[in-house]
C-alpha cells in the first residue's frame, strides 16, 4: 500500500526510478524500502526547490484501487487467521495457544511484528498532512486514507497556490 504514496510524497520527488524502487520494495519489503527511505530522508541539492508543505500530497488514481484491495486481503487473512482450516489448526483455543508458544519461542516471529511497527512508524511519517485517524491506525488507516479520496483536499490546496 506504500506504492501509491511513494509516488505522491513530496520529500522522494528526489529519488528516481521509483517504479523500480516501488517493484523492488514489493518484494522484498524492508531490504529495500529503508534505502529509500534513506534516500528520502537525504538533503536537497542546493539550489533545488523545496518539497510542499505537509497536507498537500495526493495518490495517483490508482491509490483507491489499491487500498481497496489490500484491505480486502487484510480482512481475508485475518479471517482466515480466527477460522480457516480447522480440521489443521484447531479451534481458536489452539490458535491462541499457538500465538502464545510462538511469542514465547520464535525470533522470527518477532521480527515480523517489529516490521509492522516500523510499518506503522513510517505510515505517520509519509502522511504527515493527513489526518490523525488514517496516520495513527495501521494498515486500516492508510488504506482508509486511500480509498477516502487520497488526499483531496491536499490537491485543493495545491490547486489554489
Amino acid at each position: 500500500m506504500f506504492v501509491p504514496v511513494i509516488f505522491s510524497d513530496a520529500a522522494a520527488k528526489k529519488v528516481t526510478n521509483k517504479a523500480a524502487w516501488s517493484t523492488a520494495i514489493a518484494f522484498t519489503t524492508n531490504i529495500a524500502f529503508f534505502p529509500f527511505l534513506a534516500l528520502r530522508a537525504a538533503p536537497e541539492p542546493p539550489g533545488a526547490p523545496k518539497p510542499a508543505p505537509g497536507g498537500t500530497q495526493a495518490a495517483p488514481g490508482w491509490g483507491a484501487a489499491t487500498g481497496a484491495i489490500c484491505l480486502a486481503l487484510c480482512g481475508l487473512s485475518a479471517a482466515w487467521a480466527v477460522a480457516g482450516r480447522p480440521e489443521m489448526a484447531g479451534g481458536l483455543a489452539e490458535r491462541a495457544a499457538y500465538l502464545q508458544e510462538e511469542f514465547g519461542s520464535n525470533r522470527v516471529f518477532w521480527a515480523f511484528f517489529l516490521d509492522c511497527g516500523l510499518f506503522w512508524a513510517w505510515q505517520a511519517v509519509l502522511l504527515a498532512g493527513a489526518e490523525a485517524k488514517y496516520r495513527f491506525v495501521p494498515v486500516a488507516g492508510l488504506a482508509a486514507w486511500l480509498i477516502a479520496g487520497n488526499g483531496a483536499q491536499g490537491r485543493q490546496q495545491a490547486a489554489k497556490q
